[in-house]
């Protein structure tokens, strides 16, 4: 299990240099290489399924094997055997089951994408606002002096 958790550690410092920029507490990424990323990180999920597949399957295995090791150290260290029993118990009760495996481990988090708009699409907005703004302020301001110029036009006519 250790080692598939260290291949998959590794797999993500690849990510992580390959993709992203650390921006605490946050991690970036340029939207020219989310594709990029996204397709790395799928990857690395099946790669943890396939690796905690591979951890299932040896579980009995692995499970004996702990139990028989177990009950050597304790044989060695002279106890009677009430107390091996006892010890043996509170081993095989505290080592992980095949579900919690299945349900807890090598599991890959993303959160995330969310898009941070950059600087120039901020500028390019506010731009786009301050036109339309003034773009109605010119036109209030024309209707003010076509009110003015009626106005004007109705004393004249009197």
């Amino acid at each position: 299990m250790r080692d598939a958790a260290n291949k998959l550690q590794a797999r993500q410092k690849i990510i992580y240099n390959r993709y992203t920029v650390l921006s605490e507490p946050f991690r970036l990424v340029h939207e020219s290489t989310l594709p990029k990323a996204l397709e790395a990180i799928e990857e690395m999920i099946l790669e943890a399924d396939t690796l905690r597949d591979e951890i299932l399957e040896a579980y009995e295995e692995e499970y004996t094997g702990f139990l028989e090791w177990a009950y050597q150290v304790l044989t060695e260290a002279a106890l009677e055997q009430t107390e091996i029993s006892a010890a043996l118990r509170h081993y095989a009760e505290a080592y992980p089951t095949k579900a919690d495996l299945q349900q807890n481990s090598l599991r890959v988090l993303v959160e995330g994408p969310i898009k941070v708009p950059s600087l120039l699409e901020d500028a390019k907005r506010e731009e786009a606002e301050l036109a339309l703004s003034a773009t109605k302020r010119m036109d209030s301001v024309e209707r003010e002096k076509l009110l003015l110029l009626v106005d004007c036009q109705g004393k004249v006519d009197r």
